[in-house]
């Protein structure tokens, strides 16, 4: 008979960082419109600059102690973009980025962790892009 041994497992349960716990707080931004995100978004003490495309896309920052910014992006849409593209429709991105690399209330995407809309990681362009009314 084999001999079986036991083993203790220990898994550590990592805190959320401040920036992703403020992007879940944020809730939803799903089929809002820009209104109403600006709105939720200054009442919790973002600053706004125009995004680099100056597309009429905006960058809400909210800086933390820990050296992270919480950030909200939203764009109007590129309908050069191809058919089926996520960045062809109006959209927000939620994403953390390091205080460092915000320069002037804004930063190039590639410093930037994405989120999904609940404000879990992800790399998946399609939830990345989360659909806004423009």
């Amino acid at each position: 008979m084999p001999q079986v041994e036991a083993r203790e497992h220990f898994f550590a349960v990592l805190p959320i960082p401040a920036p992703q716990t403020e992007l879940r707080d944020v809730g939803t931004l799903q089929g809002k419109t820009r209104a109403e995100i600006e709105n939720m978004l200054q009442q919790r003490g973002y600053t706004a600059v125009p995004i680099r495309a100056n597309d009429g896309g905006r960058v809400w920052t909210k800086s933390f102690a820990d050296g992270s910014t919480a950030a909200v992006r939203y764009a109007p849409g590129n309908i050069n973009l191809p058919q089926g593209h996520a960045g062809r429709v109006a959209h927000a991105h939620k994403e953390i980025v390091p205080s460092a690399k915000v320069v002037n209330g804004d930063y190039r995407p590639r410093f930037a962790t994405t989120l999904n809309d609940l404000g879990n990681q992800s790399n998946d362009p399609y939830s990345i892009h989360i659909g806004i009314i423009w």
